[in-house]
């Protein structure tokens, strides 16, 4: 059954529905299992402010990746030393990363990062600028690695989404930790199939429309306990405009208690869209999120309703969005 959609107004303190249209297609503190780290999803997070009426619950756009100027960064190349268990391909413009434990940090790669152990990589603020070499700028191999990638600019020299990849993207099961980017000119933004995977902060924009593939901001193929919360997404509205958060458990795979909140949406063909039945897809939450209204056919698609555990709180331009 495909989903409904209703935009809701406050009309003197009592809600009228506007509109509706139907197409085929815990705000809390969290703990990243395994990182040990605390992440907080409320006014801690990459700016997002406490403001009950909701008007400062979006970052602020100078939040956003790597924030001094480049040539203060690392410039990497032939001879720039690296940490133990990375390496410089000069051949690919890429740096290998073969280490269980490794720290890239204040750096520019001017190519891509490749992350080829099952252990942990982590980038800090710095910027990665992929280019024809590669089709990755940061991109995550093994099953039951962890990328964290905080405060970093990932972007293409030559906007690209021939290959379709993602700014960061995993070729297995994956935890990914995302905060504080700014992420452009790739297909799609960030593609997750880990567990407890937090995307959290990121402004994503600027997306490539070449090669005749499909733009979304956030895919998820599989996970439990994914979080998206508090980021930006500009989405193109065009012809390859898909979804800011894109959800399509692939085969074999589920996403259960997803929870996206506090985003910020702009454009895409659907901005949410959930795709899969309940045995697929299982307990997602969608709170105290802002529509623009620009968008090519709707704000929201689920495929079965009953896959929403909750719904509250999301609105579109000065209006209530109602549950679809």
């Amino acid at each position: 059954m495909s989903a409904r959609w209703s935009v809701t107004m406050r009309v003197e303190g009592r809600p009228s529905v506007l509109g509706s249209m139907t197409r085929r297609r815990r705000r809390a503190l969290d703990v990243a299992r395994g990182l040990g780290t605390a992440i907080v999803l409320s006014t801690a997070v990459a700016g997002c402010g406490g403001d009950p009426s909701g008007a400062s619950r979006i970052p602020e756009p100078a939040r956003y990746g790597y924030p001094g100027a480049q040539g203060e960064l690392t410039a990497v190349g032939d001879g720039t030393p690296l940490p133990p268990g990375a390496v410089w391909d000069e051949a690919s413009r890429t740096v290998v990363v073969t280490g269980l434990d490794v720290v890239l940090e204040g750096l520019f790669v001017r190519g891509s990062i490749d992350h080829q152990s099952a252990g942990q990589l982590t980038i800090l603020d710095s910027v990665v600028e992929g280019g024809p070499e590669s089709p990755f700028v940061v991109v995550s191999r093994e099953r039951g690695a962890r990328l964290i990638v905080k405060g970093t600019t990932l972007r293409r020299r030559e906007p690209s989404a021939v290959d379709g990849t993602g700014a960061i993207q995993v070729l297995d099961d994956v935890q990914v930790v995302a905060e504080g980017n700014d992420i452009s000119g790739t297909a799609d933004g960030i593609q997750l199939t880990g567990d407890s995977s937090r995307v959290v902060g990121n402004r994503i924009h600027d997306l490539a429309t070449t090669g005749g593939l499909h733009n979304d901001g956030v895919q998820v193929y599989s996970g439990d306990d994914v979080v998206i919360s508090g980021n930006v997404f500009e989405i193109p509205q065009g012809a390859t405009g898909n979804a800011a958060v894109f959800v399509q458990a692939g085969p074999g795979a589920s996403v259960t208690g997803l929870r996206v909140t506090e985003n910020s949406f702009d454009g895409a063909g659907y901005a949410l869209t959930v795709e899969g039945s309940p045995d697929q897809v299982a307990g997602v939450v969608v709170t105290d999120n802002r529509w623009s209204g620009h968008h090519r056919w709707g704000p929201v698609f689920v495929q079965d309703p009953t896959v929403l555990d909750e719904w509250r709180g999301n609105d579109i331009g000065d209006s209530v969005l109602a549950s679809p």
